[in-house]
């Protein structure tokens, strides 16, 4: 949607849409919302013209580790990432006063309280740092180990809102696909195996080195999964991996996550 005084040029500038704005014009109604909430989060939109969601802008350099533990608290026992309180030297404003204000504004709102709570369309935690977007797993890593995961964070469990340490670990895309849920569209019960109508045989099959290999035909399905499994021990397979996973993925209002992630932080003693 355009938004265009009458009259006037059409011009790159001027021109204001939903979503998109210049940094020096007051945004629209339907973002003055938007704004005033990024502003209490302590979000830096003056000089950007595009708020880049969910990470897009891979150009910004990762925040550094110790800026991270100023902003941040990780609970390794239960994953949970909790907001620290900030002092007003963090907050823009023109005088002493208002960063005050907003700080203690900001305190009041988030600190204490659990961080990076939103889920994305695969069901895992994240949230706004800065500005940009982040997964609450890699966050978690970077804040336990001490620098940032160098491949991909795989679930161990299969779980993706599970953020303990011991249920992560840093792993190349390869790897990750080896501990993957069981596929909605699998009938045998078994990953990797099907029923062959035209042989009428069980046939099993594995991928290797980026190719999918035929383990051969077997009369039962007992076979044929053991033939299937003895296939992934061999590659490297991880144990949990074709389990069925009925986490639930859709999404969950905002007080209901912070009610979550409280009673973990209870039942865990955290």
């Amino acid at each position: 949607m355009l938004r265009r005084a009458a009259g006037e040029k059409r011009s790159a500038v001027r021109l204001i849409t939903v979503g998109r704005f210049h940094p020096t014009l007051r945004p629209p109604r339907a973002l003055a919302a938007f704004w005033t909430r990024a502003t209490l989060a302590g979000l830096d939109l003056v000089g950007v013209g595009h708020f880049h969601m969910k990470g897009k802008d891979m150009s910004r350099p990762l925040p550094r580790i110790d800026d991270l533990r100023q902003l941040l608290a990780y609970d390794p026992a239960t994953g949970v990432l909790t907001w620290l309180p900030r002092s007003p030297e963090m907050f823009a404003g023109k005088s002493e006063q208002a960063r005050r204000k907003t700080c203690a504004c900001w305190n009041g709102r988030f600190a204490g309280k659990p961080a990076l709570i939103g889920i994305d369309g695969c069901g895992y935690h994240q949230g706004p740092i800065n500005g940009r977007y982040f997964k609450a797993h890699r966050v978690a890593w970077a804040l336990h180990f001490g620098q940032w995961p160098r491949h991909e964070i795989n679930h161990i469990n299969g779980d993706p809102r599970d953020n303990r340490i011991s249920n992560l670990r840093d792993v190349e895309h390869r790897v990750c696909h080896h501990n993957a849920a069981r596929s909605k569209s699998n009938r045998s019960g078994a990953p990797g195996v099907f029923w062959n109508r035209r042989m009428r045989r069980w046939q099993a099959f594995i991928r290797r080195d980026g190719k999918s290999q035929c383990l051969g035909r077997f009369h039962t399905l007992e076979e044929a999964a053991a033939a299937r499994k003895e296939a992934e021990r061999e590659l490297g397979y991880h144990p949990n991996h074709g389990e069925p996973r009925n986490f639930v993925r859709c999404f969950i209002p905002r007080h209901d996550r912070v009610k979550f992630q409280t009673v973990r932080c209870a039942e865990t003693g955290g």
